[in-house]
């Protein structure tokens, strides 16, 4: 089933907060309000240091050859000691672009 690929950085959270700022690895595939999330990006967390990587995302589509992130994917966040690492999931995604 097709889920909503993610766009923006707020509609990550992990355990404690929605993301601030997104490290895009890829540029070439845009949605009208930014570059598609992919599993090769980086996204990071109010706090110290606090960063998340993408362990599973969408099998079935790809954008500038990395697979894109949608709302069934998930991946982990990592931060300093005072920092519990925790799941990281896409709560909003852009409804007008799906994925497998």
């Amino acid at each position: 089933m097709s889920m909503p690929v993610s766009v923006l950085p707020s509609g990550v959270v992990n355990a404690a907060a929605p993301a601030t700022v997104k490290v895009p690895g890829t540029a070439r595939a845009q949605a009208a309000t930014g570059p598609l999330t992919v599993q090769s990006d980086v996204m990071q967390f109010p706090g110290p240091q606090v960063t998340g990587n993408w362990m599973v995302a969408a099998t079935r589509v790809k954008a500038g050859g990395v697979f894109v992130v949608n709302q069934a994917s998930t991946g982990t966040s990592v931060g300093p000691a005072p920092v519990t690492p925790g799941p990281m999931t896409v709560v909003m995604g852009d409804l007008r672009i799906k994925a497998m």
